[in-house]
């Protein structure tokens, strides 16, 4: 299927693989491969596939022959310099640049070659970029667009953001020298930090850290980030140093307990459990729930075992979900059992399990003798219901009355 991103992509492939002095074959398949990657980091897998997918853009009546010459036609240079970036092809990027090319010009499906070359660690080549005139801001927002501040840019971001997600300290240093003009204090050096976080790097956090502006990186958050992404040891250097890294630990602490509990890091959720995230009962909840409703089972009795049993709706969450295996453990462990709401919120399980259509949870819930009539004559209920009923007559009493204001 030949359209203008298959092109780029083969196109691109075959000229990188010619004059490897390998085989080439096996070149032009890495090529490809990376090059993929490349387009799904910079445009998005869902326009990656959408791309793919696309129609001819040429007759079906064309052969073979007249197919690749097309493909031939749509080459475009940029594909290949940024192909030759990010596969590491020192001296076609060099070739490129000789010929006064516009080193700021990105290819529409791979990005820039300055991305390219930070995002995979290249640092010779980031240096050569860096010395034809490349900006190391490029990829910032525009002025007057508000930063995602607690979310990742599309795409590959700044050249300083490609290369902290990557963990690479040699080109994140380089790029912070004084003579690039590097703003620390921006919103994108802050995202950077996040991507260091999000990918686990230490040194790299650190060094970002030691120069940025004050106030320009939100601390809290970097725990969050390296929680949310399952980055285990550093989240455990971060709490181990504290108090040099963190200002308000109870609220990084929350922060980060539902979002590891989220995604059923239940080591990372046990660390944060050991240095207080229990002190806040709605944020055990938030956890709790969101573990109930992932059918994280691990991270259930993590929080059961730190207060998250005092909340009453502890079956909830897992049969609005359709979490069987939760469900059983909580019955079977008896927990809240003794709450005068139990009955009201088994019931409630109940009855959202059968909505649902969640028939394997309905049964648990009824062989441990879950009823939904007995649970609505239950004392909670029955005030619920008679709130419920106050409610809807003060409504109605005021509709009355305004209808009489107006006659």
């Amino acid at each position: 299927m030949v359209n203008q991103f298959t092109a780029a992509i083969r196109r691109a492939a075959e000229t990188l693989a010619v004059g490897t002095g390998v085989d080439t074959q096996h070149t032009w398949g890495k090529n490809i491969s990376a090059l993929c990657q490349a387009a799904t980091i910079n445009c998005h897998p869902r326009t990656v596939l959408h791309l793919l997918s696309s129609k001819k853009e040429r007759s079906s009546a064309c052969n073979d022959n007249e197919s690749m010459k097309s493909i031939m036609e749509i080459q475009d240079e940029v594909d290949v310099l940024v192909g030759a970036a990010y596969t590491g092809n020192f001296a076609k990027v060099r070739e490129i640049l000789a010929s006064n090319y516009d080193v700021q010009r990105g290819s529409r499906f791979f990005g820039s070659p300055l991305q390219c070359a930070c995002s995979r660690g290249y640092k010779d080549i980031v240096i050569l970029i860096l010395e034809h005139g490349a900006d190391v801001n490029d990829g910032e927002l525009p002025l007057g667009v508000l930063s995602p501040r607690h979310t990742y840019p599309l795409g590959f971001g700044t050249p300083l953001q490609s290369a902290c997600l990557g963990g690479h300290g040699d080109i994140v240093r380089l790029l912070l020298e004084p003579k690039y003009e590097l703003s620390t204090s921006h919103s994108e050096y802050y995202i950077a930090a996040l991507q260091a976080a999000r990918g686990g790097h230490l040194n790299v956090l650190t060094l970002l850290i030691e120069k940025a502006a004050p106030g320009t990186i939100e601390r809290e958050f970097l725990l969050s980030e390296a929680s949310k992404h399952g980055q285990e040891d550093l989240v455990r250097i971060i709490l181990n140093n504290e108090t040099s890294m963190i200002p308000d630990l109870r609220y990084a602490l929350g922060l980060s307990l539902e979002e590891a509990a989220n995604r059923g890091y239940h080591q990372i959720v046990r660390l944060l459990l050991a240095h207080g995230a229990n002190e806040e009962l709605e944020t055990l909840w938030g956890s709790f729930y969101a573990a109930s409703r992932g059918g994280y089972e691990q991270v259930v009795r993590l929080l059961l075992e730190h207060r998250a049993e005092e909340w009453p709706d502890v079956l909830g969450p897992a049969a609005s979900k359709g979490q069987a295996h939760i469900i059983a453990f909580l019955l079977e462990s008896q927990v809240n059992r003794q709450s005068e709401w139990w009955s009201y919120y088994a019931g409630s399980a109940l009855e959202v399990a059968t909505k649902e259509g969640y028939d394997s949870v309905v049964r648990i819930l009824v062989d441990h003798g879950v009823n939904l009539r007995k649970a609505m004559r239950t004392i909670p209920a029955k005030k619920i219901i008679k709130r419920k009923i106050t409610a809807r007559k003060v409504k109605s009493s005021q509709v009355r009355d305004d209808i009489g204001s107006r006659a």
